[in-house]
């Protein structure tokens, strides 16, 4: 069984160069790659299963849906020399448009003055998980996916800016501090029929972690401050009526204010601990979001156990997502002259209500060098009136559940 804090390590440092099973094209270029092959089908045609923020379609009970989990991604790797060095990388997965195209998700020079220390600009991760280097590369996670009840909650995963990394040690405990510096432009789809698909902007986007490592043992904790803007055609039209209605409606102009993400501070940190012994492997991760705006405040945690029994791991999981900001405004009439406005307003903080909780039984099987089989059954519960979680499409008839199972085969290269 493959060491899964080893791996995603090696496909951080991938990144600050990877290096599993890489073609060296010459002294100076190598190629390397990952992918997932498989499906999801789940019980019912209510709603439709997604396994981050960005498609817009899903998985359902209509048949197996192989572009939920399945990508390629490959990766060039070119050295200068002993210090300098750079890396492109190119993934195939579905995206906002429901479609299988490539994008750059990564591409970036670095500069290595030390064994402890590297600097990277371009377009990097953005390092606020445990397993943002490795996101994509569902080989170095124990699951079929990242939990989507943590990491759904922002919309972003790579920055276009600069990352350093420099560990420093402590007797058997080595600490990595990791300060990060940039930007990013993110699309996603409409939240809900009839509406247009949704801009942002995170600007001047500032953090840190801190990682420590111990034998088997590892921590972590981060920090990451951003100014965003976050807009779509109703919701620039709901403010400006807002503001206009100030006059007959006192307190509109200063609510429009308060909710409009217009380059207002947003704030994610987390913590998160992996125990990785020779049989039992423990991950967990807890984080807050937080935006002044009508982008909801979130909690969220998830807690992951597994036991190995030669090349087979099953595992258990369970995640959680907590909205903690209101999501409904009392303050405006939802009837009369007016009415419009404070529906529109309700409409709007509803966007955020996606608390759900998910419980997930799998299995890993590592049945050959670099290639592991996975299967998977989540059990989704919405939480809070009205949530409709992380699901996509769902009808009003819909119940509060859906069953998920999937089955992947994950490869590198």
């Amino acid at each position: 069984m493959k060491n899964f804090t080893q791996i995603s390590a090696i496909l951080t440092l991938s990144s600050f160069g990877l290096t599993v099973q890489a073609v060296e094209i010459n002294d100076h270029l190598s190629l390397s790659g990952f992918g997932t092959v498989g499906f999801a089908h789940t019980n019912t045609n209510q709603a439709e299963f997604r396994p981050t923020v960005f498609p817009s379609q899903g998985a359902d009970n209509s048949g197996l849906d192989f572009g939920v989990d399945s990508k390629l991604g490959l990766q060039a790797n070119a050295r200068l020399n002993a210090q300098f060095s750079s890396a492109v990388q190119v993934l195939v997965q579905r995206g906002k448009e429901n479609k299988e195209l490539p994008r750059i998700s990564m591409a970036f020079a670095q500069w290595q003055p030390t064994s402890t220390l590297a600097v990277r600009v371009g377009r990097l991760r953005w390092g606020a998980f445990f397993a943002t280097e490795s996101l994509a590369v569902g080989y170095s996670n124990p699951w079929i996916r990242v939990p989507v009840d943590v990491y759904g909650q922002v919309p972003m995963y790579t920055i276009d800016g600069i990352d350093a990394s420099y560990q420093m040690n402590f007797g058997d405990t080595s600490l990595t501090v990791q300060p990060m510096f940039g930007t990013t432009n993110f699309e996603l789809p409409a939240p809900f029929p009839g509406a247009t698909v949704i801009d942002g902007k995170s600007n001047n986007l500032r953090g840190i972690n801190l990682v420590a490592e111990n034998g088997s043992w590892t921590v972590r904790a981060g920090y990451n401050r951003t100014k965003l803007t976050v807009y779509n055609g109703m919701t620039l039209q709901l403010f400006n009526g807002l503001r206009m209605a100030d006059g007959a409606l006192p307190g509109t102009a200063a609510l429009a204010d308060e909710l409009e993400v217009n380059n207002k501070r947003g704030e994610f940190m987390g913590v998160g601990v992996i125990y990785n012994g020779r049989k039992v492997f423990v991950q967990s991760e807890l984080t807050r979001r937080r935006t002044k705006s009508f982008m909801a405040d979130t909690t969220a945690w998830y807690v992951t156990g597994g036991y190995r029994l030669g090349k087979v791991m099953p595992y258990i999981n369970y995640a959680k997502l907590t909205v903690d900001s209101p999501l409904r405004n009392n303050s405006l009439p939802t009837t009369g002259p007016m009415g419009m406005l404070g529906q529109g307003v309700n409409m709007l903080l509803a966007t955020g209500n996606n608390g759900q909780q998910t419980t997930s039984l799998g299995a890993r099987y590592d049945f050959y060098k670099n290639a592991a089989f996975k299967v998977q059954l989540d059990h989704i519960r919405l939480r809070g009136a009205g949530s409709t979680g992380f699901l996509s499409n769902v009808n009003p008839g819909f119940s509060d559940s859906v069953n998920v199972v999937s089955a992947v085969v994950d490869f590198v290269f």
